[in-house]
């Protein structure tokens, strides 16, 4: 590294008011080798450099830069066609107050495209005016807006000023970020930053085939087919801060587990703000209590709904047998700010195997000292692993057995209170499936045991979509479904539970 660019990085590199400068955090993206040891020797000791080969890879390229948390100063050496492309990747690897450097590229379409993009910015900005203009940048709220609009103001709302002098960029970073890794390119990451965490155990990808015969009133509408479910890891994390939602971070890492669809190629959460690619919006949050010992994080976004706990919750379970068994002080961590425990809930996680001394509450955010976590063996619409089959089937037969019911109809229909998605048609739905012979209940209505023991007692199930048909994924055998749905609601829990578990679905839509 030549004198000039030294001097350029030891300029960004702001000592603090009372004790100068601390160590710091300095990644160099170049194309070959560079030299780092001139840089290495004027830091102040403790300080982390590294260099990363820009070889083409992205996502390697993020997920190295991850690795180290948030960097001070990120000096990009790359030039070429890609340097413009690599801003928005590389600027939320840069702490708020932080500075990434970028040589210009010489030749003239390259220097062209960061130009357009600055310009843009500007634009965005209203002349440094973050608060007026076209500014709109991403929020928890859903956008409907396409991801190249969102990050186009992400971007604009993350550069807190930029400088070009000559062939040279500054950009001061302006919003703190936590990083995003996918969770099909975790494990890797933890292989090559094994501080960041460790796998426990893998569970086999599998693909697995609908057997079951499938009807709908809708010939468009085609069957579950072949479903490739994901390998399942088992991890644990130290000293880690989770909040609701099943959100956690480590070293502004976000967790896997935060997200329902990890197979997203860019994963999202209502509870977190999508920023750029690879990173979420620090939302804030107030200081942790710390939390002693070991847990697994098995929460979700919407605790103390049968559905997501269904879905999601104990998605998160499939590996609490063999938790237990290396870890025999381990509880399950769930956060209960918004609402107690449902009277449900402990009897559902009980006939999971998790009794409830292990369970621990949360009420605020907490930084634990050991976290577990695993891919969750569910994702709604995308897969469901074979691994499920045997937990449901003890969840249920735990359920069944504690149901007070000594009769149960052989034709039930599953109905609806409230309003949302409520059938317009109700009462006359309602009245047809009776003259059919059909008993109608309000799930809600029965204690969790009963309601398991009145499915598993039908010889067929019907009902209108939403949680109150998950249940058929609690059976004991295969069973005939009748769901019966809008044409804007897709059955995605439904279709995917009758072909996890083999039940005959008939879909019936208006």
């Amino acid at each position: 590294m030549n004198e000039v660019l030294l001097g350029w990085v030891l300029a960004h590199l702001r000592p603090g008011p009372e004790t100068g400068m601390g160590p710091v955090t300095v990644a160099v993206l170049a194309r070959e080798a560079v030299d780092l040891a001139p840089l290495v020797a004027v830091l102040p000791p403790g300080s982390s450099v590294r260099a990363h080969l820009l070889d083409g890879d992205l996502d390697r390229l993020h997920e190295d830069l991850a690795a180290a948390g948030r960097h001070d100063v990120v000096l990009d050496l790359g030039q070429g066609p890609r340097t413009a492309v690599r801003v928005p990747l590389v600027l939320p690897h840069v702490r708020r107050g932080g500075t990434l450097l970028v040589v210009l590229p010489r030749a003239a379409a390259a220097r062209a495209a960061v130009d357009a993009l600055l310009d843009d910015v500007r634009a965005l900005r209203v002349s440094g005016d973050d608060t007026g203009g076209d500014l709109d940048p991403p929020a928890r709220r859903r956008d409907p807006r396409g991801y190249p609009e969102r990050d186009r103001h992400a971007l604009a709302a993350s550069i807190a000023a930029a400088t070009v002098d000559g062939h040279r960029l500054a950009i001061t970073a302006g919003v703190a970020t936590w990083s995003v890794v996918r969770e099909a390119r975790f494990d890797a990451l933890l292989d090559r930053a094994p501080h960041l965490g460790r796998v426990l155990h893998r569970e086999p990808a599998a693909t697995w085939s609908r057997t079951a015969p499938f009807a709908s009133n809708r010939p468009e509408e085609a069957p579950v087919a072949d479903v490739g479910a994901p390998a399942l890891s088992l991890r644990v994390f130290e000293d880690v801060c989770v909040v609701r939602g099943n959100v956690a971070w480590t070293h502004d890492l976000v967790l896997p587990q935060a997200f329902r669809n990890p197979a997203r190629r860019r994963p999202r959460t209502p509870l977190l703000a999508d920023w750029l690619p690879g990173a979420v919006r620090d939302p804030g949050h107030p200081e942790p209590t710390p939390l002693a010992g070991t847990y697994l994080h098995a929460d979700n976004i919407l605790r103390g709904h049968f559905g997501h706990a269904l879905t999601e919750q104990v998605s998160h379970l499939w590996a609490w047998e063999r938790v237990v068994a290396d870890h025999d002080d381990v509880r399950v961590l769930l956060d209960v700010s918004r609402a107690p425990l449902a009277e449900w809930e402990s009897p559902l996680l009980e006939a999971a195997g998790v009794p409830r001394d292990r369970v621990q509450a949360m009420t605020g955010p907490v930084r634990v000292e050991r976290l577990l976590a695993t891919t969750p063996a569910y994702a709604i619409g995308r897969y469901a692993h074979p691994v499920l089959r045997p937990l449901h089937r003890r969840i249920g037969d735990a359920l069944a057995a504690h149901s007070t019911l000594t009769d149960t109809p052989t034709r039930l229909f599953m109905t609806r209170r409230g309003t949302k998605r409520a059938c317009h048609e109700q009462a006359g739905v309602e009245a047809l499936v009776g003259r059919h012979g059909f008993t109608v209940i309000a799930p809600e209505e029965h204690a969790l045991p009963d309601q398991v023991a009145l499915v598993r007692g039908a010889e067929v199930v019907a009902g209108f979509g939403g949680s109150g048909l998950f249940h058929i994924a609690l059976t004991d055998r295969p069973t005939p479904v009748i769901a019966i749905a809008s044409d804007n609601y897709p059955l995605a829990n439904e279709r995917l539970f009758a072909a996890l578990h083999d039940h005959p679905l008939s879909v019936v839509r208006g």
